[in-house]
């Protein structure tokens, strides 16, 4: 993993506060590894315009075609970006 990827996942995504607001907002979380080579996670980061990681993307009603994130996150965007997709 990306020493960003790793700041994100245990400074912001994996924690206690993060994943409860998660549960409060009804957000469903996807995990893609890159860790190995994947043409799947390629195409996908190239369709969006991106050729790296870390890569987070928010969908919602209110963003249906989805919203990319900023690089580094903190638990105020995460906030941001949900209010943004309800």
């Amino acid at each position: 993993w990306c020493l960003t990827c790793l700041v994100n996942k245990s400074l912001v995504l994996d924690t206690e506060r993060v994943n409860q607001l998660f549960i409060e907002n009804n957000v469903i979380t996807l995990r893609l590894d890159w860790t190995k080579p994947n043409e799947h996670i390629k195409k996908f980061l190239v369709t969006n315009g991106r050729f790296g990681i870390p890569f987070n993307k928010m969908y919602g009603p209110l963003i249906s075609n989805g919203r990319i994130l900023p690089e580094l996150l903190s638990l105020k965007i995460i906030r941001e970006y949900i209010e943004i997709a309800k």
